[in-house]
Formats: structure tokens, C-alpha cells, sequence
């Protein structure tokens, strides 16, 4: 079963808060032992995302770039 818990609403004020928001909703989603599949936004939201497995073993990412060059 999958569920889309839609967007994560971050603070477009408060840019330096949202790595820390990011990785606890990841935490909740692997905490409940479901699988977290993250899609869209920018460079800057894989390394919460990352930072939430930092006490789990290997991890898979599968990286779908649109740009052409």
C-alpha cells in the first residue's frame, strides 16, 4: 500500500529551520515503518533526507535528473 502524505510545508522565511524539519518527518514516516519515497525540489533536500538514515544501514537512491546538460 502507498499513502501521499503531500507536500512538506516549509518556511520560505526561515531557510535555515528546514533541514531540521525535513529530517524529522522523514524520521516519523521510517519510525512507522514505512518506506519514505521523496520526490522534487532542490539540491538541498537530500541531505536531511540522508540525515535521517544516519542510524540505519545502506540505503538506495535512485537519482532522476531533467537536465539536459
Amino acid at each position: 500500500m502507498a499513502v501521499d502524505l503531500g507536500d512538506l510545508e516549509t518556511d520560505t522565511y526561515d531557510f535555515a529551520a528546514n533541514p531540521a524539519l525535513i529530517e524529522a518527518h522523514i524520521r516519523k514516516i521510517r519510525y512507522a515503518d514505512a518506506i519514505p519515497i521523496v520526490l522534487g525540489d532542490d539540491d538541498s533536500v537530500p541531505i536531511p533526507v540522508f540525515a535521517a538514515f544516519a542510524d540505519s544501514g545502506p540505503i538506495t537512491v535512485v537519482q532522476v535528473d531533467a537536465h539536459i546538460a
